[in-house]
């Protein structure tokens, strides 16, 4: 079990603070946008996200995690990184 929190704002290449603005918010609308997975599990986290709470995610959680945030084209791969940190504990 892991606590996520991604209630950040995103950084570009050179550290400066990115026009995306926060992590959280981010992948919640990714979330919420999305068709695939468990539509209520995923608005769940969706809805915590966008108030900015951390998460506590069990290891198949955190591993569905991992898989959207790879596979979804919402995120560039610098802030793919910076969230899989999260996950990772980079």
């Amino acid at each position: 079990m892991i606590k996520a929190n991604f209630n950040f704002d995103l950084a570009n290449i050179d550290g400066s603070t990115a026009p995306e603005g926060n992590a959280g918010k981010l992948l919640s609308i990714a979330f919420a946008n999305s068709t695939g997975g468990d539509p209520l599990q995923m608005m769940d986290w969706s809805d915590k996200l966008m108030a900015g709470q951390i998460i506590e995610l069990n290891d198949y959680e955190v591993e569905i995690f991992v898989k959207f945030i790879i596979v979804t084209n919402c995120f560039s791969n610098i802030h793919k990184r910076q969230l899989l940190k999260i996950l990772l504990n980079d």
